[in-house]
């Protein structure tokens, strides 16, 4: 099942008609994990199951106002900014 997702993906993404707003519409795309989900191959959890959830930051969008700085003025840009992954 994995390997069809790949391909997938990969002809998704090599189609020369894929453009920037695609990709975006793809990263903003919201997904689960149903680790029950019989459909995907999943089973309920048992006592003896463990999970190590990894999740890795790929990319980071900072919008501001136009016209307007988004951070104070320092050598080093990242000191004056605040991520939040709350919401």
């Amino acid at each position: 099942m994995g390997e069809s997702l790949v391909r997938d993906f990969l002809s998704l993404t090599d189609d020369p008609h894929f453009d920037g707003a695609r990709a975006i519409e793809m990263l903003q795309q919201r997904y689960t994990i149903d680790y029950g989900g019989r459909s995907a191959g999943g089973r309920p959890a048992r006592l003896t199951d463990t999970y190590h959830p990894l999740f890795f930051l790929d990319i980071i969008i900072i919008v501001g106002r136009p016209m307007k700085p988004l951070t104070r003025t320092s050598d080093r840009f990242f000191d004056n900014v605040t991520l939040s992954f709350r919401y």
